[in-house]
């Protein structure tokens, strides 16, 4: 038989405290169905969870997010969803204003599609190091510039115990990266493991980094603007070369069909092109 301000201890060491005015209780649930006899015990039904809170909730939340289930992103990348899921929160973190810009541009979705990746993520202090802060956007969108990005990721959802010390992993690049566990923390590489298992929901996990991997001042990449310029220059007529209207070439139709011939091929063309246009300026 129950009393009222009855004290009675679970097995997980907490007290619940039964009241019978106006109703049976107990802290503070309605126990709803009264009693349930079973084979050596009774079961009683309540309305709520015991000793549980919003922070309680809260806490939990952050210790199992890598079990939790995300919501499904059209944007940035649809078929990318560990990558938008990372962007996403990346992006609301001051720390990685860098990382953020450079992904924004970059041709990545392709290579980090689906889920179940882990991201090694250098934070703005990383990029500054090496003068970073000051390229453009799409510095390292493509060729070079794309593959420091991709070595930063692995295959594979990792956690804090997986990072034993002396393992070698593999990154989307094709890099090595060489795990050291030391006194002071754990170290990729060169890089410093500043915070680590922040997980992007059950599609991956993040590792903040203070250096940029596979990266120092003497191997950067070329800047875009720099790339663009040497493709443009096999296409560049000579300075004295007679520039034909576009009304009378399109009138004519000499242009030559093949936008991409060999130089002699190209040099011909123009030449009829021009011969063509003077004869029907001359009319």
């Amino acid at each position: 038989m129950i009393s009222d301000e009855q004290i009675v201890k679970t097995l997980g060491g907490k007290d619940i405290v039964f009241k019978k005015t106006p109703n049976l209780t107990v802290n503070g649930a309605s126990i709803v169905t009264g009693d349930t006899p079973v084979a050596k015990g009774n079961i009683m039904f309540i309305g709520e969870v015991l000793f549980v809170s919003e922070s309680v909730v809260s806490k939990l939340h952050q210790q199992h997010k890598d079990k939790e289930t995300p919501p499904l992103l059209a944007f940035p990348w649809f078929g990318a969803q560990f990558l938008s899921h990372a962007f996403l929160a990346l992006e609301r973190d001051k720390r990685f204003t860098h990382i953020t810009r450079f992904l924004n541009l970059a041709d990545l979705a392709p290579h980090v599609s689906g889920t179940g990746y882990t991201f090694f993520v250098p934070t703005d202090t990383a990029f500054e190091e090496l003068g970073l802060d000051k390229m453009p956007d799409n510095y390292l969108s493509t060729g070079d510039g794309l593959q420091i990005l991709l070595n930063h990721f692995v295959k594979g959802r990792l956690y804090d115990k997986d990072l034993k010390h002396g393992s070698l992993l593999t990154t989307l690049g094709n890099k090595t990266i060489e795990v050291k566990r030391t006194k002071d923390g754990v170290v990729i590489n060169d890089a410093t493991i500043v915070e680590s298992e922040v997980f992007v929901y059950n599609l991956g996990t993040m590792f903040y980094i203070d250096k940029v991997l596979f990266t120092n001042l003497s191997n950067l990449p070329v800047t875009s603007t720099e790339a663009d310029l040497t493709t443009t220059i096999p296409f560049t007529t000579a300075s004295n070369a007679e520039k034909i209207p576009e009304e009378i070439a399109e009138e004519s139709g000499s242009l030559p069909d093949v936008l991409f011939a060999d130089s002699a091929a190209v040099t011909e063309n123009q030449t009829q092109v021009i011969t063509l246009a003077r004869n029907n300026t001359i009319k």
